[in-house]
């Protein structure tokens, strides 16, 4: 009996078809009304004729703009701090501990010991940075209304500078404000020396580490107390950098 022959058909995987692969694949034939559609921008469109055939309801990635994680050092607010960390899953960085804060004031105290130079970490300068290791939630960054620091810190709002100008002539601590910082007025940023308080990676960590005392050479090679005495913001660090 006379089998018909098979008609080449481009949408067919047969091995006849694609002169390929193996024989058991059926061979699909070519349908008169067979119509070939792409997609293109949310139209279904015939390829043979052009002509556009409905909508595209299939989702893309295209349909929508892409949300990028921001920059930490741009955080000017709590709202942006937020923004962050809604790209951060914390349960995957390392454990938050203290083991860094601790060995960096059993090392002060040693060098003390031995030397004579006074860089200790006092108790109560200790009791302030684990109060602030607990609030720090990502990297070195805190930022939040000075309204709650100061409760956090069991302070009040107006002794909070005061409180912290112990960290901060020890570069310890850098404040940035709404005065000198470009924060949102009544909250505050604090930048605390990774060396002490990270949380993150150790990796991470040294790099931060490396720019904190290379923006503290750049910025004021002079004293410790004269470093944060026009207050420490990322446009002054990011000019020290690029010069």
């Amino acid at each position: 009996m006379y089998k018909e022959q098979q008609k080449w058909n481009p949408l067919c995987r047969c091995k006849e078809c694609t002169g390929r692969g193996l024989g058991w694949i059926a061979h699909k034939s070519l349908d008169k009304d067979l119509v070939l559609r792409t997609y293109i921008d949310g139209f279904v469109v015939d390829t043979a004729t052009g002509e556009i055939l409905g909508y595209d309801d299939k989702p893309s990635v295209f349909s929508e703009r892409p949300e990028y994680k921001p920059e930490l050092s741009k955080c000017r607010s709590a709202d942006d701090l937020n923004a962050v960390l809604s790209h951060v899953d914390r349960r995957k960085l390392p454990p938050h501990t203290r083991r860094s804060l601790i060995d960096a004031q059993d090392q002060a105290h040693g060098v003390w010991r031995r030397t004579g130079v006074d860089c200790r970490i006092t108790v109560p300068m200790m009791n302030t940075l684990s109060q602030l290791h607990e609030l720090v939630l990502y990297r070195n960054i805190i930022l939040m209304s000075q309204a709650d620091l100061a409760k956090a810190l069991a302070t009040s709002e107006s002794n909070l500078m005061k409180k912290l100008s112990t960290l901060v002539r020890s570069n310890m601590v850098r404040v940035s404000t709404s005065r000198n910082g470009d924060i949102r007025t009544g909250e505050i940023k604090l930048t605390i020396n990774p060396r002490l308080i990270f949380r993150g990676y150790d990796a991470n960590r040294d790099k931060y580490i490396k720019h904190w005392y290379r923006d503290c050479a750049t910025l004021h090679p002079h004293s410790a107390s004269n470093m944060n005495k026009r207050g420490w913001d990322d446009n002054a660090i990011n000019a020290a950098i690029a010069a």
